[in-house]
């Protein structure tokens, strides 16, 4: 709280320092800050199929939405509406990772895709280690915040989140990383101040920025750990290829692993560094946020418990269980993505030069251009009373959460669509499918359960889950 008024305060300042012609400008970004969810959603109302746009932190964004501009945006090079030119401006990385990126990205990424996918393969040999953190960090957050008459009232996004990270991090970096608690706690905390810093970028003048940079990492110890981390562990697998060249051929135990094994030669290992931190900075708060979204619409719909458990009877403790075959868990968390909707936009792009749509509207070069997911996912001439939330609207459809396309654009369109999202939907089910089959829970307030910043929709950090254990025999399996 203390890092967001500062930066609010600072921006206040710099409303007062910038030139007249700029302070409609400034003012329009903070407030898009506060409350850009609710904006696209006037805007959208207002203009209904056609593209609009509206300054935001930093630049302008153009926002569309049908059909015609998904088909127009998947056809495009990505050379002439740029992702990376859009991530660089989206993390501000010359500020927020200490080091600046090129304009345009000059490397092929398949190696950091042929290594997610890797991993997200390895996912039944995985799953009992992340139900051994979901196992211990549960306990110790039931244990931690136990009432007297042995329930417990335990912060859900924190809890998710912490162990959600964890679980991220062992897929990333293997289990020495995911069981140190200093570097979790670390990682944790860098994250947060990424964040802070890549908006303070976007919102400040030049000359505050640095100011402001201080002011939320002080000595900056947390990104140094996280990359001193990512550097030893880097070195480390390098180390361990040059003296023993058949680990090029073993089935690797993390994303990095399988990165050092797709780039083998020395020279790569500052590219795999940038690429891992990046990944990590991006990655991690996925997984929980989903997760807590779906734990939020199962704990207000107790009426389902009964057919859910039955459904995922035996999954904890099978380790070849598969997560695809849970047809009603996976109804649920479909329509928790679509009614929560927590990225507004998708396929975020910039223009490196003009760019033209089919219908006529245009694109200045350097601004942004973004596909408006929030109005797909509430349009009622694709779901029928789409603000309701059904829990079995997609069962027996054959629909799935990893679903590809204009009418579920939540990955992303062919062209870069993410390669995590397998692992994604497989974690949050079996997050949610280890709270149903050990806990009866229910919320101890069921409004404000979510919180809106920018564009997005994440879970309130206020709510409070009220567990109780179940006392029934084998619990991970009845």
């Amino acid at each position: 709280m203390f890092y967001t008024a500062s930066i609010v305060a600072l921006a206040a300042l710099s409303l007062c320092t910038v030139y007249r012609d700029r302070a409609y400008a400034a003012y329009a970004s903070l407030k898009f800050l506060v409350n850009g969810r609710r904006m696209l959603i006037e805007a959208a109302e207002k203009h209904k199929d056609a593209p609009f746009s509206m300054l935001i932190p930093g630049n302008r964004l153009h926002v569309v939405s049908s059909k015609e501009h998904w088909n127009d945006l998947n056809s495009t090079s990505i050379n002439h509406l740029s992702s990376h030119a859009w991530s660089k401006q989206h993390f501000q990385p010359k500020h927020t990772f200490g080091y600046e990126w090129a304009d345009r990205r000059d490397v092929d990424g398949m190696p950091v895709v042929r290594a997610v996918r890797t991993m997200t393969n390895q996912f039944p040999e995985l799953k009992q280690k992340f139900i051994g953190i979901m196992s211990e960090e549960l306990d110790q957050a039931f244990k931690a915040n136990i009432l007297s008459n042995g329930s417990s009232k335990i912060p859900l996004w924190d809890t998710v989140k912490h162990f959600g990270s964890r679980i991220n991090m062992l897929m990333m970096f293997g289990e020495d990383v995911a069981n140190n608690p200093v570097t979790v706690d670390r990682g944790l905390k860098y994250i947060d101040e990424t964040t802070l810093v890549g908006e303070a970028a976007k919102n400040l003048p030049t000359w505050l920025i640095p100011l402001a940079v201080w002011l939320i990492r002080g000595n900056n110890e947390n990104q140094k750990h996280i990359l001193d981390t990512i550097a030893s562990e880097t070195q480390k697998y390098y180390d361990a290829l040059a003296s023993t060249p058949e680990n090029a051929h073993r089935k690797p135990k993390s994303i990095l692993e399988a990165l050092v094994q797709n780039l083998p030669e020395e020279k790569y290992g500052g590219r795999i560094r940038f690429d891992m931190n990046t990944t990590f900075i991006s990655s991690t708060t996925a997984t929980p946020i989903m997760a807590t979204q779906l734990l939020e619409d199962i704990c207000t719909h107790p009426e389902y418990l009964p057919a859910l458990r039955e459904e995922v009877k035996g999954v904890l403790d099978d380790p070849s269980a598969n997560m695809t075959n849970l047809p009603l868990l996976e109804s649920f968390l479909v329509e928790s993505i679509r009614t929560h909707c927590f990225l507004a936009t998708v396929i975020h792009r910039v223009a490196l030069r003009s760019y033209t749509f089919s219908d006529g509207y245009t694109v200045p070069a350097g601004e942004i251009v973004e596909f408006y997911q929030h109005k797909v996912m509430s349009d009622n001439s694709i779901y029928r009373d789409a603000k309701k939330f059904d829990p079995e609207r997609f069962k027996g459809t054959g629909k799935t959460s990893c679903d590809m396309g204009m009418e579920w654009p939540f990955w992303g369109n062919s062209k870069l669509a993410c390669p995590g999202r397998f692992h994604v939907t497989s974690v949050a089910k079996l997050i949610a499918v280890y709270f149903i089959m050990n806990y009866d829970a229910h919320f101890e307030r069921t409004d404000n359960l979510s919180f809106q910043f920018r564009d997005v929709n994440v879970p309130n950090p206020a709510a409070k889950l009220i567990l109780k254990r179940r006392e029934s025999v084998g619990l991970n399996s009845a």
